[in-house]
């Protein structure tokens, strides 16, 4: 799969198919779309290509890495990113088409949600794409909102489930569990100090988090593809937070405790998925009261993996 971003620099001699929008989280919606994209572009002897378009600085659910490696297992040939710049802001949605669309990518079909919209002021909009289709000489095929436990499925849906810490409705809706990939880092060892050893990872600044707390979790050793190693993940607890209780530097850090093992993994990279919500982070008078409560927590993970 080609990886690229940006539109000024790229260039391709083949039609396409095109799958085009924010794609934030790749949700059940989204990968319904990029999935009839593909199966379309098989048919048509035409190249797969997912075009999603981000705002620089806006933490997202999936990395732009996390994104490739998902849209890779789906068979998609190319993936675009294009930054959301003010340049981009002000293109008029007929020069989007014609010069993005067209001349660059050479869509012969496209595929969108039907809330995409493009163009200064947002003028363009599905509507306009199936308008000009017999016009310019490619189709452009709209799909239904996926729907799923009374609800549509949306990212910012998904972004307001995490921020609550309903992972597990989030992750209904992603179609997976949400997850943190990272390197291995040291920290400060109180994990260890109070008979808790972490995994601790220091999540990326473009990366959404969702609500600080304690959660069950599922950790795995990733290779240098970004696969799994580990035939099955290990399981523990995470904290996510700013350790109120050990005066943190006020950044974000993931730790995970993990049950039933003791390997080295320091400078390995490793996926770590959120299962399900115990509490809250607060802040502890002591650490002791933090250890006290570290054990409670751990049963509670420990049952819900029995249930």
């Amino acid at each position: 799969m080609i990886i690229h971003d940006g539109l000024s620099d790229f260039t391709i001699a083949s039609d396409t198919a095109i799958s085009v929008g924010k794609f934030d989280g790749l949700h059940l919606g989204h990968r319904e779309i990029i999935e009839e994209m593909v199966r379309a572009a098989h048919e048509e002897g035409l190249v797969s290509a997912v075009l999603a378009i981000y705002t620089p600085g806006m933490p997202r659910i999936l990395t732009r890495e996390e994104m490739a490696g998902i849209l890779k297992e789906t068979g998609v040939d190319i993936f675009l990113t294009v930054p959301f710049t003010e340049a981009f802001r002000n293109t008029e949605a007929e020069a989007f088409l014609q010069r993005n669309l067209l001349d660059t990518l050479h869509m012969k079909a496209g595929f969108s949600g039907r809330d995409f919209r493009f163009g200064k002021g947002g003028r363009g909009d599905v509507s306009y794409l199936m308008e000009m289709a017999g016009e310019k000489g490619y189709r452009f095929t709209v799909l239904k909102d996926y729907c799923l436990l009374g609800q549509t499925v949306r990212s910012s849906l998904i972004r307001e489930q995490l921020s609550m810490m309903d992972v597990e409705r989030a992750n209904a809706m992603l179609g997976r569990p949400y997850s943190v990939s990272g390197t291995v880092t040291h920290g400060k060892r109180l994990g260890s100090a109070i008979g808790y050893p972490t995994v601790n990872i220091i999540p990326g600044k473009d990366k959404f988090l969702p609500g600080f707390g304690v959660y069950a979790a599922e950790l795995n050793v990733l290779d240098e593809e970004g696969r799994p190693e580990n035939d099955s993940p290990y399981r523990g607890i995470l904290d996510l937070g700013v350790k109120p209780t050990v005066q943190g530097n006020g950044e974000a850090a993931l730790e995970v405790h993990l049950f039933d093992f003791d390997e080295d993994l320091y400078g390995r990279r490793v996926r770590v998925s959120f299962l399900g919500a115990v509490r809250e982070e607060k802040r502890f008078s002591s650490l002791d009261a933090l250890r006290k409560q570290i054990a409670k927590d751990v049963k509670n993970v420990q049952t819900m993996f029995k249930d």
